[in-house]
């Protein structure tokens, strides 16, 4: 029920007994003397989604990419961030809407429950979020993409980066910065505050 992506991007993280790893399309956790404790769970429905492809009835689920992954050692807690691209209904189409979506273990163990958010990051000033001026074709307005995210930490905050592209058209924007608070993601709300660092350049 998952595409095999190439390149296979992965993510891991290591913490309190546990290694949580990821790849586009899958997670597992293991032990830290390499025994698998969970089996192979595909990403799109362990972030609330429906099935990258059904292939009984041929309906798409969104495309989740790119996974990275941060253990939290103040707070005991394990943050997996994707990159998601949505479709129109169930069809292979994109419909121009992308979140970056967190999955933050709710204990210092990630076999258990997760609490997962999902924010709005095509920036075309739709669903609450700024408009950066991407374009369809290099003229017309359509939404951002965010891409290949990173992820890092201080004693504060959690830290995803991304580099912004039209989705559609044919430029690069500029790179962004999501941060969310540690004590934040470690209560596991049901909403969670955002601070978008816009279009940062060198």
């Amino acid at each position: 029920n998952q595409f095999s992506l190439e390149p296979p991007d992965q993510g891991l993280c290591v913490g309190n007994g546990y290694v949580v790893e990821a790849v586009n399309s899958v997670i597992r956790i293991w032990n830290t003397s390499g025994s698998a404790l969970t089996g192979v769970v595909a990403l799109n429905p362990f972030f609330g989604y429906a099935p990258a492809i059904n292939r009984t009835t041929g309906a798409f689920g969104p495309d989740v990419i790119d996974p990275v992954c941060y253990y939290d050692p103040d707070n005991n807690r394990f943050v997996v961030a994707i990159t998601t691209l949505h479709h129109v209904g169930t069809t292979g189409a994109f419909d121009g809407k992308n979140t970056i979506d967190l999955a933050v273990s709710n204990t210092g163990n990630p076999t258990g429950t997760w609490t997962v958010y999902h924010v709005p990051a095509q920036n075309d000033g739709t669903d609450g979020t700024p408009n950066h001026g991407c374009t369809l074709d290099g003229t017309n307005p359509g939404p951002c993409f965010q891409d290949y995210p990173h992820i890092g930490a201080d004693k504060y905050g959690v830290y995803i980066s991304t580099n912004e592209y039209d989705l559609f058209g044919p430029q690069f924007n500029a790179a962004q910065i999501f941060a969310f608070s540690k004590v934040q993601l470690a209560a596991h709300p049901a909403a969670i505050d955002v601070t978008l660092v816009e279009n940062l350049n060198v």
